[in-house]
């Protein structure tokens, strides 16, 4: 009976032991199962989704050696898995919600926070956008260093439509701006 017991003790530590170092190791881990390096990564979003789970859009490069962003969430049991990816064009959209109105019972307005990321490696000039390039109401987070830069706009969605209201060309704005080089 000892020995059964003892037996049953060692595998559950085991386990729990096993589980851990998954956990603690499943960010790199999901990383390299999509197929990109873990080693280089740059974080441009932390934080929490409309269900609490723990979200980080990043930047890092594919096997390909080219840059991609990378959408990666943590389940409620901490394991962190891709949900998503730019591909080639270095951008990605994601939306979360954003918050309820309304006066009159029965009667809301839902609106959702609708977010760009845009990633280029080419400015030849500091990011700026030209007045009238945006839309009003759409608030921007721009980080350059020399020619790397990454563009992050926000802006509200109360529209019942899944996909944006507004729709960016980076390339052409960044042209219009003389921030990148033409073709």
């Amino acid at each position: 009976m000892r020995k059964v017991l003892f037996v049953l003790t060692s595998l559950i530590l085991l386990g729990v032991i096993t589980f851990i170092i998954i956990a603690a190791n499943s960010f790199s881990m999901a990383l390299r199962r999509g197929g990109f390096d873990s080693e280089f990564i740059i974080t441009h979003e932390a934080c929490f989704d409309d269900n609490g789970n723990e979200f980080r859009i990043i930047e890092t490069t594919g096997k390909d050696g080219k840059e991609a962003l990378v959408h990666l969430f943590r389940n409620k049991v901490g394991i962190w898995s891709i949900r998503g990816t730019s591909g080639a064009n270095n951008e990605y959209f994601w939306v979360r919600t954003a918050g309820f109105k309304g006066y009159r019972v029965g009667e809301f307005k839902y609106e959702m926070e609708c977010n760009f990321l845009y990633i280029g490696s080419n400015a030849i000039n500091p990011i700026e956008f030209l007045p009238g390039q945006l839309p009003k109401n759409v608030a921007v987070n721009i980080r350059q260093n020399g020619s790397n830069y990454s563009i992050h706009l926000i802006f509200f969605d109360s529209s019942k439509s899944s996909s944006p209201s507004y729709s960016f060309d980076f390339q052409e704005l960044l042209r219009e701006a003389g921030c990148i080089p033409t073709a």
